[in-house]
């Protein structure tokens, strides 16, 4: 299991264009830790893309955030890391590229 965080932080480390997406309609679970990694990903100097293609939910508008943007540039990304969801078809990012 450890071999596995190892590799992430080989594929954090490397990037420069991070993009982080959640689960369609997204939760309190998924835009929270969105939001967190976000953070804790722009003080590691990285360039963060929060990609939400729904709306934020208006009991959710309370957290903070800079940007969510529901159009990327798949060119300019270098890593995408998918938070809170259960399946692949679920996740936002791949099923708009």
């Amino acid at each position: 299991m450890i071999e596995r965080f190892i590799e992430a932080k080989k594929q954090i480390d490397s990037a420069r264009n991070i993009a982080l997406s959640t689960h369609e309609d997204p939760d309190l679970d998924g835009l929270g830790s969105l939001l967190a990694l976000e953070s804790v990903l722009r003080n590691m100097g990285k360039n963060t893309y929060a990609f939400i293609a729904d709306n934020i939910p208006k009991s959710l508008k309370f957290l903070p955030h800079q940007k969510i943007t529901d159009n990327l540039d798949p060119e300019k990304i270098d890593l995408i890391i998918g938070l809170d969801y259960g399946s692949s078809e679920r996740l936002e990012i791949l099923k708009s590229y």
